[in-house]
């Protein structure tokens, strides 16, 4: 129990890390986008034990895991302080998907019954918005880190990442000030999630 809360841990630390943690103090940790594939893939080796081969090929795809899209605007929208910005890519095609998701109000018939649908369109519902992009900008992250970690449970378990970082969002909402709207206390709770599904199928 112990060992998995300081896993967990650690791996929030080199999340957060990977984010900026001291940007607001005019500083940034050397090399900080390198942090988290560092700690999770030694964290990997500790508890599955060390092969070399093995811990480089999954710090490669833990790191490009992280960098190869943004999520930023997703977060922003989540956390319900920002707004879909239509000139704004993180993930291009699930941007366009999400982007174009909308229909004109219409009526549906189903047996005797007519069912009125309303219009829709994503784009007005941002923290919908929101959700919807980090839950498959997670799916995306550790589906990858799971091919390295050779699991399918780790593949999936990035679904999370939405519910992670609205839940941070309404954290800051009840009082708990990072002073990023609840920006920060997302990076924290993911990379703790992230050790902690480590822990897990280890």
């Amino acid at each position: 129990m112990i060992e998995t809360f300081i896993i967990s841990l650690l791996n929030a630390f080199g999340f957060r890390v990977r984010g900026g943690l001291g940007e607001r103090w005019g500083f940034k940790f050397p090399l900080n986008k390198w942090w988290f594939a560092v700690i999770f893939s030694l964290c990997t080796a500790y508890l599955q034990g060390w092969d070399q081969n093995y811990q480089l090929v999954l710090m490669i795809a833990t790191r490009i895991s992280t960098q190869i899209a943004g999520w930023g605007e997703y977060v922003g929208c989540v956390l319900g302080i920002a707004q879909p910005q239509s000139d704004r890519e993180d993930l291009p095609k699930v941007d366009h998907i999400l982007d174009n998701m909308k229909w004109e109000a219409h009526d549906v018939k189903v047996w005797k019954w007519t069912i009125h649908v309303p219009a829709f369109n994503l784009l007005d519902h941002g923290v919908l918005f929101g959700w919807l992009g980090l839950t498959i900008r997670g799916l995306y992250m550790t589906f990858i880190i799971g091919l390295a970690l050779r699991s399918i449970p780790f593949m999936l378990c990035g679904l999370a990442m939405g519910s992670i970082y609205w839940f941070a969002g309404w954290l800051y909402r009840k009082g708990l000030n990072d002073g990023k709207g609840g920006w920060n206390i997302g990076e924290w709770l993911y990379g703790f999630y992230l050790g902690l599904m480590l822990c897990l199928i280890s």
